[in-house]
């Protein structure tokens, strides 16, 4: 008989990584981890995955989209909060098993939530656009294959201000809670 693989969140619930429930999926677990989380697999500093969240929340409401897509670009990357974040090339190195791993995380968080289980494709954009001015930012000249084409322009930033873990999770409560997110 197969064993499940457990993580154990901040709040103390044994997620099953083999059978993700929805009902183990929770707010604050996601908002702790993803503003410990560092984009870029760290090569960004402390540029969380929480801000960068928030950014293309931000970005999303700015343009006037309606709250389901604002509430999806928030939480576009929650599953991370399960994952962690593993930049795309690796993701390109681990192949399917990796694809259908994430997905069946990121199908929990997101019926969780009652958010689509695919992005909008105005998340999408944000998505990429926020990755090519984050990485053009943080990272310096790009280089190498796999990064959005220059041609689909960036995100504002917001100042360019790395926020501390705490200002992270602070600020994306503030968004849950603005966008109803519960």
């Amino acid at each position: 008989m197969k064993k499940n693989n457990y993580l154990q969140t901040r709040t103390g619930i044994c997620f099953d990584l083999d059978d993700p429930d929805p009902v183990n999926v929770t707010l604050p677990d996601i908002i702790w981890a993803l503003a410990h989380l560092p984009r870029f697999t760290g090569h960004a500093g402390g540029y969380s995955v929480a801000q960068h969240s928030v950014t293309c929340a931000r970005e999303a409401a700015h343009r006037g989209m309606d709250l389901l897509t604002i509430r999806c670009a928030l939480m576009h990357d929650a599953h991370e909060a399960y994952t962690g974040d593993v930049s795309t090339p690796v993701k390109k190195c681990l192949g399917d098993s990796w694809r259908d791993f994430e997905r069946s995380i990121q199908y929990a968080v997101r019926e969780r939530f009652g958010l689509p289980y695919e992005d909008p494709e105005a998340v999408k954009l944000l998505d990429a656009q926020a990755c090519l001015s984050e990485a053009s930012f943080f990272l310096g000249t790009l280089k190498g294959d796999g990064w959005p084409p220059e041609s689909l322009g960036g995100l504002r930033l917001f100042g360019h201000r790395i926020w501390g873990p705490q200002e992270a999770m602070e600020e994306m409560s503030r968004f849950c809670d603005r966008y109803e997110v519960i």
